[in-house]
Protein backbone atom coordinates (compact mmCIF):
# COMPACT_ATOMS: atom_id res chain seq x y z
CA UNK A 1 0.00 0.00 0.00
CA UNK A 2 2.95 2.11 0.87
CA UNK A 3 4.27 2.34 -2.67
CA UNK A 4 0.94 2.71 -4.35
CA UNK A 5 -0.25 5.39 -2.10
CA UNK A 6 3.39 7.12 -2.47
CA UNK A 7 3.24 7.00 -6.53
CA UNK A 8 -0.16 8.44 -6.32
CA UNK A 9 0.98 11.15 -3.31
CA UNK A 10 3.77 12.42 -5.03
CA UNK A 11 2.58 12.72 -8.42
CA UNK A 12 -0.38 14.84 -6.29
CA UNK A 13 -3.36 12.76 -7.63
CA UNK A 14 -4.30 10.42 -4.45
CA UNK A 15 -7.70 11.13 -3.49
CA UNK A 16 -7.84 11.61 0.76
CA UNK A 17 -11.29 11.86 0.55
CA UNK A 18 -12.26 9.97 4.33
CA UNK A 19 -14.79 6.76 4.37
CA UNK A 20 -17.33 5.51 1.36
CA UNK A 21 -17.60 1.81 0.54
CA UNK A 22 -15.04 -0.67 -0.40
CA UNK A 23 -13.66 -0.58 -4.29
CA UNK A 24 -13.10 -3.74 -6.46
CA UNK A 25 -9.86 -4.55 -6.24
CA UNK A 26 -9.18 -4.80 -10.39
CA UNK A 27 -10.13 -0.63 -10.04
CA UNK A 28 -6.61 -0.58 -7.99
CA UNK A 29 -4.33 1.01 -10.88
CA UNK A 30 -7.01 3.17 -11.88
CA UNK A 31 -8.68 4.73 -9.31
CA UNK A 32 -6.55 6.99 -7.30
CA UNK A 33 -8.28 6.41 -3.57
CA UNK A 34 -5.82 5.08 -0.35
CA UNK A 35 -5.64 1.18 -0.91
CA UNK A 36 -7.16 0.25 2.19
CA UNK A 37 -10.62 1.09 0.62
CA UNK A 38 -10.66 -1.59 -1.76
CA UNK A 39 -11.51 -4.79 -1.07
CA UNK A 40 -9.29 -7.53 0.27
CA UNK A 41 -10.27 -11.04 1.09
CA UNK A 42 -7.97 -14.17 0.40
CA UNK A 43 -10.02 -14.65 -2.58
CA UNK A 44 -9.68 -10.90 -4.29
CA UNK A 45 -6.71 -9.10 -3.75
CA UNK A 46 -4.73 -6.63 -5.67
CA UNK A 47 -2.07 -8.01 -7.65
CA UNK A 48 0.06 -4.75 -7.25
CA UNK A 49 -0.45 -4.83 -4.34
CA UNK A 50 0.55 -8.77 -2.96
CA UNK A 51 3.60 -8.19 -5.38
CA UNK A 52 4.61 -5.44 -2.48
CA UNK A 53 3.77 -8.30 0.54
CA UNK A 54 0.19 -6.55 0.87
CA UNK A 55 -1.24 -7.74 4.79
CA UNK A 56 -2.63 -11.68 3.91
CA UNK A 57 -6.17 -11.53 4.66
CA UNK A 58 -6.09 -15.45 5.15
CA UNK A 59 -3.81 -15.24 8.05
CA UNK A 60 -5.53 -12.00 10.15
CA UNK A 61 -3.62 -9.21 7.91
CA UNK A 62 -0.34 -10.82 8.72
CA UNK A 63 3.03 -8.93 6.49
CA UNK A 64 5.08 -11.29 4.77
CA UNK A 65 7.97 -9.68 3.77
CA UNK A 66 10.19 -9.89 0.76
CA UNK A 67 12.53 -8.14 -1.21
CA UNK A 68 12.76 -9.70 -4.53
CA UNK A 69 13.31 -8.72 -8.38
CA UNK A 70 9.72 -9.11 -9.86
CA UNK A 71 8.59 -5.83 -7.24
CA UNK A 72 11.02 -3.63 -9.13
CA UNK A 73 9.75 -5.28 -12.35
CA UNK A 74 6.27 -4.39 -11.90
CA UNK A 75 6.59 -0.88 -10.71
CA UNK A 76 8.65 0.14 -12.98
CA UNK A 77 6.44 -1.58 -15.79
CA UNK A 78 3.05 -0.80 -13.88
CA UNK A 79 0.57 1.35 -15.93
CA UNK A 80 -0.04 3.24 -12.59
CA UNK A 81 3.84 4.61 -12.68
CA UNK A 82 4.18 5.55 -15.90
CA UNK A 83 0.86 7.91 -16.06
CA UNK A 84 1.32 8.95 -12.34
CA UNK A 85 5.29 10.15 -13.58
CA UNK A 86 3.83 12.04 -16.78
CA UNK A 87 1.19 13.86 -15.36
CA UNK A 88 3.93 15.25 -12.43
CA UNK A 89 6.36 16.07 -14.97
CA UNK A 90 4.33 18.17 -16.79
CA UNK A 91 3.03 19.79 -14.16
CA UNK A 92 6.96 20.36 -12.59
CA UNK A 93 7.50 21.42 -16.22
CA UNK A 94 4.74 24.08 -16.55
CA UNK A 95 6.22 25.26 -12.88
CA UNK A 96 10.13 24.99 -13.70
CA UNK A 97 11.31 25.95 -17.51
CA UNK A 98 14.55 25.33 -17.20
CA UNK A 99 16.61 22.09 -17.06
CA UNK A 100 17.96 22.47 -13.79
CA UNK A 101 15.14 23.88 -11.61
CA UNK A 102 13.46 20.94 -12.78
CA UNK A 103 15.61 18.21 -12.33
CA UNK A 104 15.67 20.27 -9.13
CA UNK A 105 11.73 20.13 -8.34
CA UNK A 106 11.31 16.61 -9.44
CA UNK A 107 13.70 15.34 -6.98
CA UNK A 108 12.32 17.16 -4.46
CA UNK A 109 8.70 15.94 -5.13
CA UNK A 110 9.58 13.07 -5.43
CA UNK A 111 13.09 11.75 -3.40
CA UNK A 112 12.18 14.35 -0.78
CA UNK A 113 15.74 15.71 -1.01
CA UNK A 114 17.91 17.76 -3.74
CA UNK A 115 20.31 16.05 -6.08
CA UNK A 116 23.25 15.20 -4.71
CA UNK A 117 26.97 14.56 -5.93
CA UNK A 118 26.67 13.60 -9.84
CA UNK A 119 23.46 12.90 -9.74
CA UNK A 120 22.47 16.91 -11.16
CA UNK A 121 24.93 15.94 -14.20
CA UNK A 122 23.90 12.38 -14.86
CA UNK A 123 20.30 14.00 -15.04
CA UNK A 124 20.92 16.82 -17.28
CA UNK A 125 22.98 13.92 -19.65
CA UNK A 126 19.89 11.29 -19.47
CA UNK A 127 17.58 14.34 -20.42
CA UNK A 128 19.74 15.24 -23.47
CA UNK A 129 20.18 12.14 -24.58
CA UNK A 130 16.38 11.34 -24.51
CA UNK A 131 15.41 14.94 -26.13
CA UNK A 132 17.95 14.31 -28.86
CA UNK A 133 16.66 10.97 -29.38
CA UNK A 134 13.15 12.06 -29.73
CA UNK A 135 14.19 14.95 -31.79
CA UNK A 136 15.73 12.40 -34.53
CA UNK A 137 12.76 10.26 -33.86
CA UNK A 138 10.34 12.76 -35.53
CA UNK A 139 8.23 11.47 -32.33
CA UNK A 140 7.91 10.06 -29.32
CA UNK A 141 8.62 5.76 -28.84
CA UNK A 142 4.90 5.69 -27.99
CA UNK A 143 1.21 7.10 -29.24
CA UNK A 144 1.59 10.22 -29.45
CA UNK A 145 -2.57 11.34 -28.25
CA UNK A 146 -2.70 14.29 -26.04
CA UNK A 147 -4.27 12.48 -23.28
CA UNK A 148 -2.64 12.51 -19.75
CA UNK A 149 -2.29 8.68 -20.68
CA UNK A 150 0.13 8.86 -23.41
CA UNK A 151 3.88 10.31 -23.55
CA UNK A 152 3.95 13.69 -24.62
CA UNK A 153 4.69 14.54 -28.38
CA UNK A 154 7.02 17.13 -27.33
CA UNK A 155 10.44 15.80 -26.93
CA UNK A 156 11.50 17.72 -24.85
CA UNK A 157 8.45 16.93 -22.31
CA UNK A 158 8.97 12.99 -22.90
CA UNK A 159 12.22 13.33 -21.65
CA UNK A 160 10.75 14.83 -18.62
CA UNK A 161 8.37 11.92 -17.92
CA UNK A 162 11.25 9.30 -18.39
CA UNK A 163 13.56 11.23 -15.80
CA UNK A 164 10.11 11.18 -13.41
CA UNK A 165 9.47 7.84 -14.14
CA UNK A 166 12.81 6.75 -13.78
CA UNK A 167 13.36 8.48 -10.09
CA UNK A 168 9.74 6.75 -9.01
CA UNK A 169 11.62 3.43 -9.32
CA UNK A 170 15.20 4.57 -7.48
CA UNK A 171 15.63 2.92 -4.53
CA UNK A 172 15.53 5.65 -2.68
CA UNK A 173 11.58 6.27 -3.18
CA UNK A 174 10.63 2.95 -2.80
CA UNK A 175 12.65 1.96 0.09
CA UNK A 176 10.80 2.74 3.54
CA UNK A 177 14.18 3.77 5.53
Amino acid sequence: ETVRDSVLAVAGTLDRTLGGPDLPSTDGMSVPRRSLYFHHSPEDQMTFLKLFDGADPAECYHRHVSIVPHQALALFNSELSVVQSRKLARRLSREASETDTFIQAAFEQVMSRPPVGKELTICRAFLSTREAAYQSAGKPAAATSRDEHSPSSNPRLHARENLVHVLLNHHDFVTIK
